[in-house]
Formats: C-alpha cells, sequence, structure tokens
C-alpha cells in the first residue's frame, strides 16, 4: 500500500517550501490515490429517510432500501481508517443516478470531491452520459484545481451542444474534513 503514503510525502514535500505548486503532478497524485480508495472495501453503510434525519446504520454493502433520501457508504485503508465516502441518492426521475464521493488523506483532510451524475434520455448518446463534477484541494483546505468531464459509460468524450441535460439542482456540500463530514452528515461511527 505505497500509494497513499506516496501521496502524503508529495503533499507534504511539495508544501513544506516557497516552490510553486505543480498542479498536473498534485493532481496526478491526487487521481491515482482517488482510483485507490474506489477500490477499498467498505467499513460501513447508512441510509437517511427524511431530510433531516440521522444517518442510520445498514448491513454494510446493502442496497438502497425504497424510501431514503441518501445512502451513504464508507470505505477504508487496511489500518481501517476512512479514506472515502460516497453519497448516494435515489433515482429522480427514473434513469437519473447522483453521487458525490469524498477522498480524505492520512491526516482525514479532504484531498479531493467528485460530483457524478448519470442520465438517460440525453440524445447525445444510447446510454447514460455521464457528467463528473471534481475539485481538489491543496494544501489542505485550499481549493486547486475544479474541472469537468462529459462523457458515455464506456468513457468516450461526449459533445456537450449535443447533450440534453437533466435540471438537478447540485446539491455539493464540502467537507474540509472527514470529522466535519461525519457530524455534518450525521453519521455515527460504531
Amino acid at each position: 500500500m505505497i500509494l497513499p503514503s506516496l501521496l502524503l510525502f508529495t503533499l507534504s514535500a511539495a508544501s513544506q517550501g516557497a516552490q510553486p505548486i505543480d498542479t498536473g503532478a498534485v493532481v496526478a497524485n491526487i487521481d491515482q490515490y482517488m482510483m485507490l480508495v474506489d477500490r477499498s472495501p467498505i467499513m460501513a453503510s447508512y441510509t437517511r429517510m427524511t431530510p433531516d434525519g440521522q444517518a442510520e446504520p445498514v448491513a454494510r454493502g446493502s442496497a438502497m432500501p425504497p424510501g431514503c433520501v441518501e445512502f451513504i457508504e464508507l470505505m477504508v485503508d487496511s489500518m481501517q481508517r476512512v479514506t472515502g465516502a460516497v453519497i448516494y441518492k435515489p433515482e429522480r426521475p427514473p434513469g437519473l443516478k447522483e453521487a458525490t464521493y469524498y477522498y480524505f488523506d492520512a491526516q482525514h483532510n479532504t484531498v479531493s470531491i467528485r460530483y457524478e451524475l448519470k442520465w438517460l434520455d440525453n440524445h447525445c448518446t444510447f446510454s447514460y452520459a455521464v457528467r463528473n463534477d471534481f475539485q481538489y484541494f491543496f494544501p489542505p483546505r485550499n481549493a486547486l484545481l475544479e474541472y469537468t468531464t462529459l462523457t458515455d459509460v464506456e468513457g468516450t468524450n461526449l459533445e456537450p451542444t449535443k447533450c440534453t441535460f437533466p435540471e438537478v439542482k447540485r446539491e455539493l456540500e464540502v467537507y474540509n474534513h472527514v470529522d466535519a463530514f461525519l457530524l455534518m452528515e450525521r453519521v455515527r461511527m460504531k
């Protein structure tokens, strides 16, 4: 498990001096870390049945129950530290999927957030169109880069002017630290 250490070393070393930040290198390291976190085991799953309700634990890896307003999964590394979190929204309308991915470093700071929107009836592909909005943070609590991609499910770029976009209110909360995420999303870890 070299990657988290590599990310930690690279980010720490870059923040120590007064040298300019190599945005490309930092983003490449964070992207590698995000891929690792995406493959990490799920430690716990939670469901929220009302917008202001507590996130209640459910069986790890279970499906989103009907009627919930949010479904949350926490991913961990080999030392059982929370390295990522995903908030899934129920399909509304059918054929529209929303998820927000949070990535935390070894000091529990947020290094990246990815908001993913997938939808059918898009007029630019025969399957789901996939919009990803990325935000990178470096040093901690400082926005480094934001960008958006638009692809099909195979990863082929789509022409935005040919697509029909759903009218969805984007709800992206930025939490600087895993503790802030757990507190504000009302998740109690066991």
